[in-house]
């Protein structure tokens, strides 16, 4: 008999534990505020994306280019070291901040080599939100086989490209 009345005890303790956990858990207020939560990824993508870019050669003749978003914009950079290419810059910037406005992408890519202006795409993140980053470096014999979408010569090999995606939560 004395068993039977110890699984009643512990039974009853168990429900009573449980339900007292349950009414403690009901009382805890969920967080009202997402700003804790990391920022999404959609910056990384469109850096990845496919983007076809037009622009006029220095010739009069209309050029078109094909590569990522992160690859274009690099390529800018190193004609922006170089100090050519002054439309085919702006078409990039232009191109791959329109693709950034089209997908509602809460982001911003930025290329540069060290020592010149850089290049960007997409509008600056607000003061009050956190922002992810990520840097992409290109190494010597990535820009030897790189398209010719600018003559980068010598100067290429000092200039040392990075993007920067920069993005934060809507």
């Amino acid at each position: 008999m004395n068993r039977g009345i110890s699984t009643v005890v512990d039974v009853s303790v168990a429900i009573v534990l449980v339900g007292a956990s349950v009414a403690l858990l009901a009382g805890v207020p969920a967080p009202d505020s997402p700003s804790h939560q990391a920022p999404g990824t959609g910056g990384t993508a469109i850096a990845g994306s496919t983007t076809t870019v037009q622009y006029e050669r220095v010739d009069g003749q209309t050029a078109v280019v094909t590569g990522t978003a992160a690859g274009l914009l690099r390529d800018a950079a190193i004609a922006r070291y170089r100090g050519t290419g002054g439309p085919f810059v702006e078409a990039v910037a232009r191109s791959v901040a329109s693709r950034i406005e089209r997908t509602g992408t809460p982001a911003q890519l930025v290329a540069a080599c060290p020592g010149s202006d850089p290049v960007v795409a997409g509008t600056a993140p607000p003061d009050e939100r956190p922002v992810r980053a990520t840097v992409y470096h290109w190494n010597e014999s990535t820009l030897a086989n790189a398209s010719a979408a600018t003559d980068r010569g010598d100067a290429a090999d000092r200039c040392r490209p990075v993007v920067v995606v920069r993005r934060w939560d809507a």
